[in-house]
């Protein structure tokens, strides 16, 4: 499954955060199916209502099943409001200063 093949490494994030992150991409494409759109960047209502999809998906049980916590990790409410208001954000200017700055490397 998934869970199983995502690698562990206890010494850059905790379970929390793994758990939080993978919440957070889980309910991407569940707010997009539900509301048709990603959510507003920088909106509080829209950042609530993917906190709610996120922290209502089986992610938790999940993640405890494969790894075999014996504690349930807890969802970062504060990290998943942050992705949600920023996960709309354009990346195009990142990409066209490093296709340029490749472009002038040369081979």
């Amino acid at each position: 499954s998934l869970l199983e093949s995502v690698p562990t490494d206890f010494g850059k994030a905790s379970i929390d955060r793994q758990a939080t992150m993978l919440a957070a991409f889980t309910a991407l494409p569940r707010f997009l199916t539900s509301k048709k759109r990603l959510p507003r960047a920088g909106s509080e209502a829209d950042a609530e209502a993917f906190v709610k999809l996120a922290k209502g998906s089986s992610v938790v049980k999940d993640v405890v099943a494969a790894k075999r916590l014996k504690r349930e990790p807890q969802l970062q409410h504060d990290v998943l409001a942050r992705f949600a208001r920023t996960c709309r954000g354009g990346v195009a200017p990142v990409c066209s200063f490093i296709g340029g700055s490749a472009a002038q490397v040369g081979p």
